[in-house]
């Protein structure tokens, strides 16, 4: 289960779930980053995003670690994964706490790329981004 209380780049997951344009770029990225694992999230969540999020991909990132260790960190190279925070996340008392918590990096790593780019076009609208 994801972190309640979490901060996603200076907001807070209710102010992610009603920024549609984040949301949807989101949910974009993450179906492009995990298309050879079937993940396919509709554009058209609208409550609880991150939860639902969430519970689509943790059970999918236990499953490659448990399973398929190479393709693991091969998806978490592509979706430029903080290494040392997946690792990191291992000294948790329970394995279980380990794969929410790097749960919760990826998603926020997926956000922060959607969010770079929607910076980025809103600096400069004239080259669309």
């Amino acid at each position: 289960m994801p972190n309640k209380d979490i901060t996603i780049y200076h907001h807070s997951l209710s102010e992610f779930n009603n920024n549609r344009e984040l949301v949807i770029g989101t949910i974009l990225q993450i179906n492009k980053d995990f298309a050879s694992l079937g993940v396919c999230l509709p554009e058209s969540l609208h409550d609880n995003v991150y939860q639902v999020i969430f519970e689509t991909l943790r059970p999918l990132l236990e499953d490659l670690y448990e399973k398929q260790l190479e393709k693991f960190y091969g998806l978490m190279y592509i979706i430029d994964a903080d290494l040392s925070k997946i690792n990191n996340a291992f000294l948790k008392p329970t394995l279980s706490l380990a794969y929410d918590e790097i749960t919760d990096l990826v998603i926020q790593r997926e956000i922060l790329k959607v969010a770079t780019r929607i910076w980025y076009k809103n600096q400069n609208p004239a080259q669309g981004i």
